[in-house]
C-alpha cells in the first residue's frame, strides 16, 4: 500500500493506492510541489506498519499567467541560474552582505527577494536566471510587473528577455546604474 499527499499531510488523510507491482506512476500532481509518501506491506489478512515519509518534488511543468513570485519560499528550483555566466542569483531576506548596496528588506517588509552579490566581481561579469515556462493563455497584450532595487556605485545593467514558444530571445526591459536606495515598480 502507498499513501501520498502534499508534504506535511497526516497519515490517514492522504490518497491511498493498493500496489501489486514494484513501481507506481501517479498522474495529476501539481507542478513544482513537494509530496510525501508512506509505504507498507499488505498481505491480505495482515499488514506491516507504514514507513516514511519519503519526499519527492514534482517537475516544474508550465505555470499559467497571471504568474506571481515573491521568493518568500526561497529560490524556486524552477528558476534556474545559468551555468555559463560568472555570478548567480540568490534568495535573501533582510540586508545584503555588502555595505552600501542592496535593499535592507524586501519591497513588502519581512519577506524575501533575489539579488546578485558582486563583491569581488569584475566589470562585465553577468548573472543570468531563467524562469520556468509560463503559459500566457489568451492574453493579447501580456505585461510583466516587477520591483527593482539597484543601489551601489558599480551597479551594472538589469535586463529582461523573453522567448515565445522557444523562439529567439527578445529584450523587453533594460535599466542601468545606481537608482538609489528604493524599490521601483517596473
Amino acid at each position: 500500500d502507498v499513501e501520498y499527499g502534499v508534504s506535511g499531510f497526516s497519515l490517514g488523510s492522504g490518497t491511498s493506492v493498493n500496489v501489486t507491482v514494484d513501481s507506481l506512476q501517479i498522474f495529476g500532481l501539481n507542478a513544482d510541489t513537494r509530496y510525501d509518501f508512506y509505504v507498507r506491506s499488505d498481505c491480505g489478512s495482515d499488514s506491516s506498519g507504514y514507513v516514511g515519509p519519503f519526499t519527492f518534488r514534482t517537475s516544474c511543468g508550465t505555470s499559467t499567467a497571471p504568474y506571481f513570485e515573491n521568493f518568500d519560499g526561497g529560490l524556486s528550483p524552477c528558476w534556474i541560474n545559468d551555468t555559463t555566466d560568472v555570478l548567480d542569483w540568490s534568495a535573501n531576506s533582510g540586508g545584503t552582505p555588502s555595505s552600501s548596496t542592496g535593499p535592507s528588506d524586501d519591497v513588502t517588509g519581512g519577506g524575501s527577494y533575489i539579488y546578485v552579490e558582486t563583491s569581488g566581481s569584475a566589470a562585465g561579469d553577468s548573472a543570468m536566471i531563467t524562469t520556468g515556462t509560463i503559459n500566457l493563455g489568451g492574453f493579447t497584450s501580456p505585461t510583466v510587473r516587477m520591483y527593482t532595487h539597484m543601489l551601489g556605485g558599480s551597479m551594472g545593467e538589469l535586463s529582461l528577455w523573453i522567448s515565445v514558444a522557444g523562439g529567439p530571445m527578445t529584450q523587453v526591459f533594460v535599466k542601468s546604474g545606481d537608482q538609489g536606495d528604493l524599490w521601483a515598480v517596473e
